[in-house]
């Protein structure tokens, strides 16, 4: 079952994972947390729960289209071309983003608790089907 010392490198990658709009200025700290979640889900074997690696890597897929979202965003306005509902959209993705977090965070706890099995994610991912469908109008 689930390797202890990995699953604990991966709450800790989640646990780092912030985003707020000072961030997308400041360079690509935010950008560096979500690589390094991917190597802390990388550092799982898919031989022994290959539906946890698929799970969490929807789960990346989501950060990071999200961050890039709001960066997308917050550039458009640095080259003067945003408007206060551009400043209101990416407020939304930045406490999408953090809720994703907080989710993220709550569903490895169950996941850990439960049977770990394939069932146990099935929900997770179909809701994350969805938002690899349309972002905008699934979380």
């Amino acid at each position: 079952m689930t390797d202890t010392a990995n699953m604990q490198r991966l709450r800790e990658a989640v646990r780092r994972l912030a985003l707020h709009e000072n961030d997308f200025a400041a360079g690509d700290a935010v950008v560096e947390r979500i690589a390094e979640l991917k190597i802390a889900i990388d550092a799982f074997t898919s031989d022994t729960e290959p539906w946890l690696l698929e799970w969490l890597g929807d789960e990346h897929y989501k950060g990071a289209v999200l961050y890039a979202a709001g960066k997308m965003n917050w550039n458009h306005e640095q080259q003067g071309k945003g408007t206060f509902a551009d400043r209101q959209m990416r407020a939304r993705i930045i406490s999408r983003f953090n809720s994703w977090v907080d989710q993220l965070s709550t569903r490895l706890i169950q996941y850990e608790r439960g049977p770990r099995d394939a069932a146990s994610v099935a929900r997770w991912r179909s809701d994350l089907k969805l938002f690899k469908q349309d972002p905008v109008r699934n979380d």
